[in-house]
Formats: C-alpha cells, structure tokens, sequence
C-alpha cells in the first residue's frame, strides 16, 4: 500500500482480516486480492451455514477476548452489577474462571460475589462471541452497552448460534480456560 508507513499497513492487514469495512476502505489490488481480504458473511444465519465462518468466529473470539477482559478491569465499581467490584485474572484458575467478583459491603469491605462471577463470565463470552462474527448486518441492541446483560435480540441470536452450535459454551470455554493476558 503506497504511501503508508508499514506499521499502518500491518494494523490494515489485521483489521481486513476480522473487519469488512476495513477489507472495503483499504482494497488490495492485483491477484493478492482474493486471498488477502476475507469478505464478510451478510447475515447471522449465512454466517450458521457455513463451517469457515465458524472458523473465523472463533479465532476473532481468541484475538477479541482479551480487550474485552479489559474492559471488565476498566468497568467502575457497580458497572455489571449493583456494589460490585469486577476483576480480569490473569488466567483462568484451575476450575475455569477468568473472572473475580467482589461485593461491596456497606461497612467498605468486599467478599467474593460467584453467582455474579458466573453470570459476568457468561456474559463477557456472549459480547465477545457477537463483537467476534464476521457478519455485516449484525443484528442491534443485542446486549445492553453498559453492563452486557442480554436483550430480547440477543438472546435470539445466541438461540440460533446454539441450535447450529450445540458444543458453543464448549468452545469457547476451552478458548477461555487456555488464555493468558499479555
């Protein structure tokens, strides 16, 4: 790409891989084209039909997830939940979990919250699977912004990925379980 410095070449090489609007705004000329830029699927159920878009879902999840186990550490006290306090480890401990919770107690201490840890983690997973699908009309107002509870929307989404998926928590818990932050 003429005229770009290489790093901006690399992070459009990255993004054209994981983003069709980065494919489109950065074409690739000549015969590279083809297999230098990966078309995003147009809808949710495409995306279900085809066993590479799988594939690809699944790798933009591994690349995804440690942004967003950031953005669970940067979330302020009661963000996912009421006098709660979120934290990412640095790896999942040996029954899994990737994510502590805490309480807020009025008189200022804390006590691990784990049905808040579990509901968290479910939660982190399914925004991350959405932000991960290779799809153009991705559906809106899957999941509240602030604090990633589902909406109606996404809960059907989520109902389509397991009727396709049935091993989805699966796969995405042993991606989960082998991650290490950087």
């Amino acid at each position: 790409m003429p005229g770009l410095h290489p790093f901006h070449s690399l992070v459009l090489a990255v993004l054209a891989l994981f983003s069709p609007l980065a494919s489109r705004a950065a074409p690739v000329e000549g015969r590279a084209a083809k297999s230098a830029r990966v078309d995003a699927y147009g809808t949710l159920d495409d995306c279900l039909k085809d066993d590479r878009c799988w594939g690809l879902a699944l790798t933009a999840f591994s690349e995804l997830l440690p942004a967003t186990l950031t953005e669970v550490e940067a979330g302020g006290p009661g963000q996912f939940f009421p006098k709660t306090l979120a934290f990412a480890k640095e790896r999942a401990d040996k029954e899994g979990h990737f994510l502590q919770v805490d309480c807020l107690r009025d008189d200022g201490g804390r006590q691990p919250c784990d049905d808040k840890r579990d509901a968290l983690e479910q939660r982190a997973l399914t925004v991350n699977l959405f932000r991960s699908l290779p799809i153009e009309d991705k559906p809106k107002e899957l999941y509240d912004k602030k604090t990633w509870e589902m909406r109606p929307a996404g809960a059907q989404a989520l109902a389509k990925i397991k009727k396709r998926r049935p091993d989805v928590w699966l796969q995405l818990a042993k991606i989960a379980r082998n991650l290490r932050r950087r």
